[in-house]
């Protein structure tokens, strides 16, 4: 019987694998009221990168690619912003970077150092004054942040140190 399952788990695990025009491990969804679409950051096969879905759900195109482990995500004006994580939990020598992307041309306007290592960008929010609000899980303990980030100025502060896993943030507006 043991045979038996691995072979039937060496036929199957070549067909498990994901490619980067389907939703496979979707991390967060932001809505564009203006282009009447929904973004996704998504990984899947090793990579990570932006679907573009209509609002029926149905995937458009592959908005932006050449991301790692995509986090969270919020959509200021034109630009989306989004988490981008070098490598995941558990790990201290990989970097965090925020990511800002025009989504009239889908070009890179920002690409922001948030942590030199040991974190896990998560969920952001966005004011109206101009700020991010970014959850950063880190290695999943109780040495989380949620970082504050002004656009303009890109002034990076810690809003709030020490607490356990903040894994989404929402700013009331």
């Amino acid at each position: 019987m043991k045979y038996l399952f691995y072979i039937a788990l060496t036929f199957f695990i070549p067909l498990m694998v994901a490619s980067q025009d389907e939703l496979f491990y979707p991390v967060d969804v932001v809505y564009n009221e203006q282009a009447e679409c929904y973004y996704v950051s998504n990984w899947a096969d090793g990579a990570g990168y932006i679907l573009k879905l209509n609002l029926q759900g149905q995937i458009i195109e592959n908005f932006f690619d050449g991301l790692h482990f995509p986090g969270g995500m919020c959509l200021v004006g034109n630009t989306l912003y989004v988490g981008d994580n070098l490598q995941i939990w558990n790990s201290s020598d990989h970097k965090s970077y925020l990511i800002g992307i025009d989504v009239n041309t889908g070009a890179e306007v920002l690409n922001f150092e948030i942590s030199t290592g040991g974190t896990y960008l998560d969920l952001m929010d966005a004011d109206w004054s101009g700020n991010i609000y970014i959850g950063n899980s880190r290695n999943g303990g109780n040495d989380g942040i949620v970082h504050k980030f002004n656009i303009e100025t890109q002034q990076l502060t810690d809003l709030v140190t020490g607490i356990t896993k903040p894994f989404g943030v929402c700013y009331e507006k």
